[in-house]
């Protein structure tokens, strides 16, 4: 029988090293038996509910094995929820797995951004990857890594057990006329990503069936920003050039507004409009207004010309598949796919 000083002295040599293992949320002492006090001590793990059986099998060996634990003293796991503070963060600012899109996301820096949404490779889809700005997921200060985390470094984002993945690829302007702000982070394997939307802070995740080819004045659109949660905007303009932090030229882009109401603030960088009848994704949201009135985006169909993406959607099996297009218009109160002279203007870059 273990005695709560025995188990005590035993979990503070091996907690630092348990609560490294993704899917451990914490570790303390308690009864064996809490029916019978009698039968003595025990070292309790509190682990994740989704975690496997396996994995589960397999931290119980590596306590005994490699950390020291003696057989005279249990080791019981029982599985439950995430630990946060009552007076919590919105759900989109804390660690989601699988990751969807509309949650928090970052590069090394300490910035918080938006994982717009789950895209695929086309047309043979075969790897997930995050799609968010440049701004969010390419570092800038000298010795930063290519990391990617879930939550993002601004929302505690930092342990290993929040690194999802690293940098892949990122748009790169070959003159001053910029159009996209765009970049892809490869997930250190396909099942941390879950090709669904997050639907604001009620847990709810939607699928996004596909994206639209145009996007037109006065659609209705909704969004999930790390920041504002879920807002619903309306396209105010198209064609639209803008001069963003006073010196980068953005042309024909998108301005989102919502009857003077918030509809994005820093944060939101990286989250993307969908349209509100459909899902479709439209729009993606970079930049606005300090007052968060005003919305700044460029067309989604934009990033997948230039990366060749397509948007993720969960197959019943488990898998995925590329999403579809719809909704190309020749008007001209549309947005219009870029052209071959516009799409090289534009380099992809191959994180290193």
């Amino acid at each position: 029988m273990a005695t709560f000083m025995d188990c005590i002295r035993h979990k503070k040599q091996i907690s630092p090293a348990i609560l490294r293992n993704e899917g451990v949320h914490a570790i303390g002492v308690g009864y064996a038996n809490p029916q019978k006090p009698s039968q003595g001590a025990c070292i309790i793990t509190y682990i994740d509910k989704s975690l496997s059986t396996r994995k589960q099998s397999s931290m119980a060996s590596s306590i005994r094995a490699k950390l020291g634990v003696p057989a005279r003293i249990p080791v019981l796991f029982e599985r439950v929820g995430r630990f946060q503070h009552h007076a919590a963060k919105p759900l989109n600012q804390t660690r989601i797995r699988p990751v969807p899109g509309g949650v928090s996301i970052s590069s090394d820096e300490p910035i918080a951004g938006t994982a717009g949404i789950i895209v695929t490779n086309f047309p043979n889809p075969k790897q997930l990857y995050v799609f968010s700005n440049k701004h969010v997921l390419v570092p800038e200060r000298p010795g930063a890594t290519n990391s990617t985390y879930q939550p993002g470094v601004y929302d505690r984002g930092r342990a290993r057990i929040n690194r999802i993945g690293k940098l892949f690829q990122y748009a790169e302007p070959a003159t001053d006329i910029n159009y996209v702000d765009a970049a892809l982070a490869k997930p250190r394997r396909n099942r941390l990503l879950d090709p669904r939307y997050l639907l604001g802070n009620t847990g709810q995740k939607i699928i996004v069936p596909g994206h639209l080819i145009s996007c037109c004045v006065g659609m209705n659109l909704i969004k999930t920003g790390r920041t504002t949660g879920f807002r619903r905007g309306n396209i105010r303009s198209v064609h639209t050039d803008v001069l963003v932090d006073g010196e980068d030229v953005f042309v024909d882009q998108i301005i989102v507004t919502r009857h003077r109401r918030v509809v994005g603030k820093a944060g939101d960088s990286g989250s993307v409009w969908l349209q509100d009848q459909n899902h479709y994704a439209a729009a993606v949201e970079y930049a606005g207004t300090t007052d968060g009135r005003i919305s700044v985006c460029f067309p989604f169909h934009w990033v997948s010309q230039v990366f060749g993406i397509r948007v993720a959607v969960p197959t019943p099996d488990g898998g995925f598949r590329a999403g579809v297009t719809k909704g190309r218009m020749n008007r001209p109160d549309c947005t219009r796919p870029l052209t071959k002279a516009q799409l090289n203007q534009i380099q992809v870059i191959n994180a290193s």
